[in-house]
């Protein structure tokens, strides 16, 4: 497969679960907990997607996607925006994030699955 998945989440217990998840599966993946740290590794590792938590500390994980989708060499990676809170159920705010998907926690391994695999098909498709 070795495609890379950035995963983006303050939760350890997330991330680790995200991440054994998709390893399993034959992705790569590099796990950050703040904004900072995912710029870095976004220039580093060339992901082909990244899953955001839209509570971070630092800014929020629609911030993050925005700045993202703004910047020439980084808005065609696919983005899963997730989260707790309910403005990843907000078909406005969800578009206004230019995230490509959007999940509500708690969500099942499979579905993240299913949207990985959703946003990298559709680059394929491209």
């Amino acid at each position: 497969m070795n495609q890379t998945i950035l995963i983006i989440d303050e939760q350890i217990a997330v991330r680790q679960l995200v991440q054994q998840a998709l390893q399993k599966v034959g992705y790569q993946t590099t796990v950050v907990d703040n904004a900072q740290q995912a710029f870095e590794s976004i220039s580093q590792y060339k992901p082909n997607a990244i899953i955001i938590d839209d509570q971070l500390g630092d800014i929020s994980g629609g911030q993050l996607c925005r700045q993202i989708k703004k910047e020439s060499t980084t808005r065609d990676i696919p983005v899963i925006l997730h989260s707790q809170g309910l403005r990843v159920t907000n078909p406005e705010y969800v578009k206004a994030t230019g995230a490509d998907i959007s999940l509500s926690k708690p969500v099942s391994i499979d579905v993240v699955l299913k949207a990985v695999e959703s946003v990298l098909r559709s680059i394929l498709i491209l």
